[in-house]
């Protein structure tokens, strides 16, 4: 026996991955696409004014934002197909 989804669910579970891919993605700006510039010239870390030691794997944080992006527009299609 199947059960199928609501077409509520789909929306609501494309709201949270696309929460969470916001939240990553503004991960990945502050922690590595802001200071690229910086990271690329030290060949290795940045320390930023705030003291924070930055390094190229900042570029780490795009790759959930990327996943959760994904889950998110295949539920939002989902969604819009019910």
């Amino acid at each position: 026996m199947t059960t199928r989804r609501s077409a509520s669910s789909f929306a609501i579970a494309g709201g949270v991955h696309l929460a969470l891919a916001g939240l990553f993605v503004w991960l990945f700006y502050e922690r590595y696409w802001r200071w690229r510039e910086c990271i690329d010239e030290a060949l290795s870390s940045c320390v930023a004014p705030d003291g924070d030691n930055l390094t190229a794997g900042g570029l780490f944080w795009s790759l959930p934002a990327t996943i959760f992006l994904l889950f998110a527009l295949r539920n939002l299609y989902r969604w819009r197909r019910r």
